[in-house]
């Protein structure tokens, strides 16, 4: 296991952007040896994703079966595979990459789960056979040469895979949220907006329910999303980190807002 120095905290901090959970991920990683790429720890008024990025390697692949396990029953939350780079594609120790994303209000719940894939991947794991499906792609990846993946690129083929849950309020929120966005008569549309999922269902009542960018994450509070939102971010959990207020970095990996799930080739 891997010494972190403070030099090392440093750096987890700052990439971390206030988010204690991804913080703390980061520092899991590091001290397993998983090298990570990129990540965002979520932004309250931005349309940036949160995620990480994590190199898929034979060192690697233990722990992503772990935090598959973890992850499989969370909603709205996407996981892909692809190369890093084009035109040239990275260097092969760390072409291929494996991207963790969230939204804004269940971001600490994944960063949670991750690290505790990770702590706990020496337990038994049952994938779900969609997730094991998934995980398999993950290996192929892993054993597909630099040339092949390469050749892939060139003939404009898929050389990874996307596994998502997205749900259909999730959808009919940020279809709203976009609408509200852009149109100058707010209030107007805002009353004309209803979805239905098993009765009537509104703007207001989706942006209740997703529509905030989430500070806590308790294992056992899981039923209540809303409840783990913290409306004063320099708390004293978050200080006693030594957290500073969230800003933003330039390292970024975009990620598709709509992502399906896509058959490797």
């Amino acid at each position: 296991m891997k010494i972190l120095t403070e030099e090392d905290k440093k750096n987890f901090l700052e990439w971390s952007e206030g988010n204690k959970y991804l913080y703390e991920l980061l520092c899991t990683c590091w001290e397993n040896e998983i090298t990570t790429f990129a990540s965002c720890g979520g932004h309250e008024n931005g349309n940036d994703f949160p995620y990480i990025g994590i190199i898929v390697n034979d060192k690697s692949i233990p722990y992503i079966k772990s935090i598959l396990g973890q992850l499989q029953k969370m909603q709205n939350i996407a996981i892909s595979t692809s190369a890093r780079g084009r035109n040239p594609i990275c260097e092969d120790n760390e072409l291929r990459g494996i991207v963790f994303s969230a939204h804004n209000y269940n971001c600490c719940e994944m960063f949670y789960k991750m690290q505790k894939g990770i702590k706990e991947f020496k337990k038994e794991i049952e994938l779900s056979p969609r997730v094991s499906a998934f995980y398999e792609s993950v290996k192929r990846f892993n054993l597909t040469s630099r040339d092949e993946i390469q050749q892939m690129i060139e003939d404009g083929m898929v050389e990874g895979a996307t596994f998502s849950t997205p749900t259909q309020d999730y959808i009919e929120f940020q279809e709203s949220k976009s609408l509200v966005k852009n149109n100058k008569i707010i209030r107007f549309i805002k009353k004309i907006l209803s979805f239905t999922k098993g009765g009537s269902q509104n703007y207001d009542i989706l942006q209740k329910k997703y529509g905030f960018l989430q500070r806590e994450y308790h294992e056992e509070k899981n039923s209540k999303m809303d409840q783990y939102r913290i409306e004063n971010f320099n708390s004293e959990v978050h200080n006693q980190h030594g957290f500073a207020p969230r800003k933003v970095i330039s390292v970024r990996t975009p990620i598709n807002e709509d992502i399906t799930v896509e058959e490797e080739r």
